[in-house]
């Protein structure tokens, strides 16, 4: 009969993650777990009972929550070590400009910025924005390549 499970009767693995898949799919629409119950009970061959539907939706939120806080640790690793080679790459050209005897302070403004940034990554001080620059804006350097070290001496 369809609409109807017998007391006890369990949904398999499969229904239980296809269910899941289509509750995260109407959770994204801002359905109500109301909402989801009925759509999901007028599709399938079994009924779900508000109370089982608001579980599931739980533990689709919950995997939403693991996968944005994986992903975020992700991002905030990579986006370190860019900040990371940014700063090598800063301290590299500010001695090569001491070198050349006319020291570009454009060079330390990129290794201070990128520090920043990465002081703000850790959530420790205050944002780069809360300085104010040694120089005019105009004269700030706006990208550099880092190229990975191999030994050579050659770098660009």
């Amino acid at each position: 009969m369809r609409g109807e499970q017998l007391p006890g009767q369990k949904r398999t693995p499969e229904q239980r993650e296809r269910d899941r898949d289509e509750i995260a799919a109407l959770l994204a629409q801002s359905r109500s777990i109301r909402e989801i119950t009925e759509l999901l009970n007028a599709a399938r061959p079994y009924r779900l009972s508000r109370q089982q539907v608001a579980k599931d939706a739980d533990a689709v939120r919950q995997g939403f929550r693991a996968a944005v806080s994986e992903e975020r640790e992700d991002i905030l690793a990579e986006t370190w070590a860019k900040y990371a080679c940014l700063q090598k790459e800063g301290w590299r050209a500010w001695n090569d400009s001491e070198k050349r005897g006319h020291p570009d302070p454009r060079f330390l403004r990129l290794t201070l910025d990128a520090v920043a940034m990465q002081t703000r990554l850790a959530g420790l001080g205050r944002s780069p924005q809360a300085y104010d620059p040694p120089y005019p804006q105009e004269s700030r350097i706006l990208a550099t390549v880092c190229l990975p070290d191999d030994g050579s001496g050659v770098t660009s």
